[in-house]
């Protein structure tokens, strides 16, 4: 797989995942805000607020320590599969 292919699908399938993130954090907080809603509605969906931006936050920040740690992680995956090429385990 080229590396163009690879950094489309990560960086594409990164961001669908932050702009669901963002439209769902819209919906609950326009849900939040409506006149019908009771308080105790609306403390669940501040919770779910809160999840919802740390799931968003829990994704961004490994995918940014990935693109990083790149060319220390390789050397180690690829030692790893010949590791388990050699003991025959990678079948």
């Amino acid at each position: 797989m080229s590396i163009l292919l690879e950094v489309i699908i990560l960086y594409g399938g990164f961001l669908l995942l932050v702009v669901g993130g963002l439209f769902a954090v819209f919906l609950l907080g326009k849900k939040l805000f409506s006149k019908s809603q009771t308080k105790k509605a609306r403390v669940v969906m501040v919770l779910e607020l809160l999840v919802l931006i740390v799931f968003v936050f829990a994704i961004l920040f490994p995918v940014q320590f990935l693109s990083v740690a790149q060319p220390v992680l390789k050397p180690t995956i690829e030692g790893t599969a010949y590791f388990l090429h050699k003991i025959g385990l990678d079948k």
